[in-house]
């Protein structure tokens, strides 16, 4: 990681404290591994989403594997999930923030989404991002012990 991206990537630490987070974490972190070849342009963001099991390790074993050199930021829930909607509610409204503080501070670069959580919360995190991101979203497919990118988030999808 260059000065500038590690000064960013601490001024976005900075102001994931600032947010008052109460039911998710954030934190952001360099990959384990690196490698020099890339997939993707430099700049790429992996987000980390790790509410019903940890997956952090996993995925940078794959982002390596596959070449893509990636900063990450790691959302983790706060123990359990509640069973009220309003809990739910918050969750999806910290993520959203969450990552408009890594939009703000880092500009618009790509992302690449891995989320461990019930289907309903994943539907409201992808809801809340809309088609207005370049995201890169991943699936963990069991029979493979592996993740695989299954679709691109764009205007496409739409038909357009």
């Amino acid at each position: 990681m260059d000065e500038t991206t590690k000064e960013l990537m601490v001024r976005l630490a900075a102001e994931f404290a600032k947010l008052g987070l109460e039911k998710l974490k954030a934190r952001v972190s360099e990959p384990k591994k690196t490698t020099t070849e890339s997939k993707f342009s430099k700049g790429d963001i992996a987000i980390i989403v790790s509410i019903t099991r940890p997956i952090k390790s996993t995925v940078e074993d794959f982002l390596y594997k596959e070449r893509i050199v990636a900063d990450i930021v790691e959302i983790e829930g706060e123990g359990r999930l509640p069973s009220n909607e309003d809990d739910w509610t918050k969750i999806v409204t910290e993520f959203y923030e969450i990552f408009l503080k890594i939009q703000s501070t880092l500009g618009a670069p790509r992302y690449h989404l891995f989320v461990s959580a019930p289907v309903a919360l994943a539907f409201a995190l992808g809801s809340v991002l809309g088609l207005n991101y370049d995201v890169h979203v991943y699936h963990w497919f069991e029979e493979m012990n592996d993740y695989k990118e299954v679709l691109v988030t764009s205007r496409k999808l739409l038909g357009c």
